[in-house]
C-alpha cells in the first residue's frame, strides 16, 4: 500500500503546474460517503490533490491523493478518464473513468479496480477561475463498496 500511494504521489508532482495545456494540479476538500459490504464509515472530510494530464481531447490520465481527518486514512487513485461531453468547454464536463484505488485502512481496501463517473464545473468562471467544484462515484469490483464524493477544488498554475 505504501508503494501504490507514494507512487500516486509522484504521478502528482510529475507535471508541472504551469504545464500549458497538458496537466492540472488542484488541491481542496472533500466530503465523502462510503457505502456496501463491511463499509467501517459512512462519511468524512479529506484534503485532498488531484492531477490530470491529457493525453487527447477526451482522454485523461488521472491520479488524486487524500487524507481524511475524522478516520485518519491516507487513500489514493490512479487511471484514465473520458470526457463524456463538449471538450472544447473548460467550464464544464462529465466523465467516465476507471481507477486503481486503495488506502491505508480497511475500510478504503482492498486495492482494487473501481469504474466511475462524475463531473467538473467552474460555477463562476469569470470571478473565481480557478475554483472548481466536482463530484464522483466510484464502484470497487473486489469490495463491491461504493466511493462517492463531492469536492471543491483550486486550480493551481492558473485557470485553463
Amino acid at each position: 500500500m505504501t508503494r501504490f500511494l507514494a507512487a500516486v504521489l509522484l504521478l502528482l508532482l510529475a507535471v508541472p503546474a504551469h504545464a500549458d495545456g497538458f496537466g492540472r494540479i488542484a488541491v481542496g476538500g472533500n466530503a465523502v460517503w462510503l457505502y456496501g459490504p463491511d463499509a467501517e464509515w459512512p462519511a468524512d472530510v479529506e484534503a485532498s490533490a488531484n492531477l490530470s494530464a491529457s493525453l487527447s481531447p477526451h482522454i485523461s490520465v488521472v491520479g488524486s491523493a487524500a487524507y481524511g481527518f475524522s478516520h485518519s486514512y491516507f487513500r489514493g487513485d490512479g487511471g484514465l478518464r473520458v470526457t463524456a461531453t463538449d471538450v472544447e468547454n473548460p467550464n464544464f464536463n462529465v466523465y467516465l473513468g476507471l481507477r486503481y484505488r486503495g488506502g491505508t485502512i480497511d475500510a478504503v481496501q482492498p486495492n482494487e479496480w473501481a469504474p466511475d463517473a462524475g463531473f467538473g464545473w467552474k460555477p463562476n468562471p469569470k470571478e473565481w477561475p480557478n475554483i472548481v467544484v466536482g463530484a464522483d462515484a466510484g464502484y470497487g469490483l473486489d469490495s463491491q463498496r461504493v466511493l462517492t464524493y463531492v469536492a471543491v477544488r483550486y486550480l493551481l498554475g492558473g485557470a485553463r
